[in-house]
C-alpha cells in the first residue's frame, strides 16, 4: 500500500513540476528513529510552514520547493504515513553502507547518490519506502531495499 500511495504523490507531483525541476526524493515513514538526518537550509523560514497535509497540498509543495531556484530542493522530503503529511523537508540522509549487505537485487538501479540513498533508507526500521522523481517526471520506489516496477513514466 505505501508504494502504491507513493507512485501516487510522485505521479501528482510530476504533474505540477516547474521548468526548472531538479528532482526529488520522498521518505515515506511511520517512526523517524532509526533515520540518520540533518536538516539543510533555514527551517526556520520554509515556506509553506510544515506540515502540509493531503495528497494534493503535499504535490503542489513538493513541486514548488523542488524547483532549482528554491533554497530547499536539495535533499530528501519527509512524509508520515498516518497522515499522510509532509512533516520535514530538505533533509540530509546518511543510512548505514552495512546495509548494502542485505540485498543486491536493487544495486543495478541505484546507479547515482540519490538512488543509492533511497535503497538504503527503504531497509531502515519505521521506512515505509522511498520514492524518487527524475526531472523528466519518472518515478522510482524502493521498498526494504527492493526497486518495485515502475508504473509508468509521467
Amino acid at each position: 500500500m505505501s508504494a502504491t500511495l507513493a507512485f501516487d504523490l510522485l505521479e501528482r507531483t510530476a504533474e505540477h513540476r516547474p521548468a526548472d525541476f531538479g528532482g526529488l526524493g520522498v521518505v515515506f515513514y511511520w517512526h523517524l528513529e532509526a533515520l540518520p538526518r540533518l536538516a539543510l537550509g533555514d527551517q526556520d523560514h520554509l515556506v509553506p510552514a510544515l506540515p502540509v497535509s493531503g495528497l494534493g497540498a503535499i504535490a503542489s509543495t513538493l513541486a514548488g520547493i523542488s524547483s532549482v531556484s528554491s533554497p530547499w530542493h536539495d535533499g530528501f522530503h519527509l512524509v508520515d504515513l498516518s497522515g499522510p503529511a509532509l512533516t520535514h523537508a530538505s533533509q540530509y540522509l546518511a543510512p548505514p553502507i552495512d546495509l548494502l549487505g542485505a540485498t543486491d537485487i536493487g544495486l543495478s538501479r541505484a546507479t547515482g547518490a540519490r538512488h543509492m540513498t533511497a535503497l538504503l533508507v527503504s531497509q531502515l526500521e519505521g521506512v515505509a519506502c522511498v520514492g524518487l522523481l527524475t526531472t523528466h517526471g519518472e518515478a522510482t520506489v524502493f521498498e526494504r531495499g527492493l526497486l518495485v516496477p515502475r508504473r509508468r513514466k509521467i
